[in-house]
């Protein structure tokens, strides 16, 4: 598989994390589509009918954490976050732009997601209950929030930044949270 150039260096006016790895890491990964944004610690790219976040770890120890932590979110909790098909470890990178100088840079492929609709009421609603408030039971989004929280429960998860940009839905209309690094470090607090 090839890797390809993409816009996001222009947008970006730097090098992209994916830019660091190709120059550094003797490995392929799938052919990238579009670049999605980035964020503290990775960015996200497009595969068409799937999405690989490439993040930076501080050294190995740290990836292989991670690494470990994503893909028991697969076995764990299924039908709450996106469903994970590949996970790894890439190299070390110099200056990845991602907020630190040097690091381990790993990633994850999972299925592509779309925003949902009403991200905000189920939002509100999911850490009002988090947090013992009362809401409103007759809320249309009562329930996918309600659903939400007791499945973390049963699964062992929590995930500490349910906002409306972390709210999405899979090609079924299934509502599943994003931001797998929110889930990850408050699993490391339990």
């Amino acid at each position: 598989m090839k890797l390809v150039r993409i816009a996001a260096k222009i947008t970006l006016g730097r090098d992209t994390l994916l830019d660091s790895v190709k120059k550094t890491c003797d490995i392929k990964l799938p052919q990238v589509v579009d670049f999605l944004g980035s964020g503290k610690q990775g960015e996200v790219y497009d595969l068409g009918d799937k999405v690989m976040k490439i993040q930076v770890a501080p050294d190995e120890s740290e990836a292989k954490s991670r690494i470990r932590e994503i893909k028991n979110l697969r076995r764990l909790a299924p039908d709450i976050y996106p469903k994970i098909s590949e996970a790894g470890i890439l190299c070390e990178v110099d200056n990845p732009g991602v907020g630190i100088s040097h690091g381990v840079a790993y990633y994850y492929i999972m299925e592509k997601l779309h925003p949902a609709s009403n991200t905000q009421e189920i939002s509100k609603i999911f850490n009002d209950l988090m947090r013992g408030r009362k809401v409103n039971e007759n809320s249309e989004y009562f329930e996918i929030a309600k659903s939400l929280l007791d499945r973390m429960d049963e699964s062992g998860t929590n995930h500490v930044d349910v906002n409306p940009g972390n709210i999405m839905q899979n090609k079924n209309g299934e509502i599943k949270l994003i931001d797998l690094d929110s889930v990850i470090l408050s699993c490391k607090i339990w």
